[in-house]
């Protein structure tokens, strides 16, 4: 086997970190960990106790600049495993406003789209995406049945989803988001709903990659400490997303996996949206 080159997003700590240090172990990986501050970023690199095969990088996510300068063609000439673990979680702890939703959707959503069409032209068949969603992804989520119906139509793509997106920062600036059937105060779920649906798209349009999304669970992590007291370890929430890159997943592409219990730690199994 020839060396497999993953890229994790946001690897520099929580869960990222976690499935950084998993893949480590590997054998014949090379970890490119990026990081919005490569700082912090070098800092995780010295925390593994196996760091020989993890490189980082700066990466910010939700800027086309800093992904485009972050081009590893010419180094490694391909990858096999893209984890888009970058997110933000705005919506707890703070005012909602117009323009924390739509941070929110620039980073959780559109930072994954542009890091899926800069590096899947990089991929060779059977290469993995993995993007990490949540349970707040549900289409339950979007009280609008609609709305719902419009990130599941059959004829989706990506320029159709950027409209619906559109259309939900347009309500939100105007005040009328909740009355027009948008959850109400919940950027988040919006993001990750469209994440979900978008992987949807692109496992589509790329039959010879495997692209799936997952929730990794209720993890203790800042973001996931929001809203209560979690329930798994940051290694338990890495379980899902490693198996997705790297594991038996009976050659599954576009679907979304988590666990089905709160207390579950197994590696995940495909879920209803």
């Amino acid at each position: 086997m020839s060396n497999r080159i993953a890229i994790v997003t946001g690897g520099n700590r929580g869960i990222g970190l976690a499935i950084v240090r998993a893949l480590s172990n590997s054998p014949k990986t090379t970890v490119l960990l990026t990081s919005r501050d490569i700082s912090a970023g070098k800092a995780a690199i010295a925390s593994l106790t196996s760091a020989s095969s993890v490189q980082c990088h700066q990466l910010d996510t939700s800027d086309k600049r800093s992904i485009h300068k972050f081009y590893v063609k010419r180094e490694y000439g391909k990858i096999d495993v893209l984890i888009n673990n970058a997110g933000v979680n705005l919506d707890h702890g703070q005012k909602f406003t117009a323009e924390n939703a739509r941070r929110t959707l620039d980073v959780n959503y559109y930072g994954t789209l542009h890091m899926c069409q800069s590096f899947i032209p990089l991929m060779q068949d059977g290469g993995r995406v993995v993007n990490i969603a949540s349970v707040a992804g549900h289409l339950r989520s979007i009280p609008s049945e609609d709305i719902q119906s419009r990130f599941t139509d059959s004829n989706l793509d990506v320029n159709k989803l950027d409209e619906i997106l559109k259309g939900y920062l347009s309500d939100v600036v105007d005040g009328t988001y909740v009355q027009k059937g948008w959850p109400n105060m919940r950027s988040y779920s919006v993001s990750k709903v469209a994440v979900i649906a978008m992987t949807n798209i692109l496992a589509r349009e790329n039959k010879h990659l495997y692209i799936n999304s997952c929730c990794p669970g209720w993890v203790k992590t800042d973001m996931g400490g929001l809203v209560g007291k979690p329930t798994k370890s940051e290694d338990d929430g890495a379980k899902i997303p490693v198996r997705l890159a790297v594991g038996d997943i009976g050659g599954v592409s576009g679907e979304f996996w988590e666990n089905p219990g709160i207390h579950d730690t197994e590696d995940g199994r495909v879920s209803k949206w």
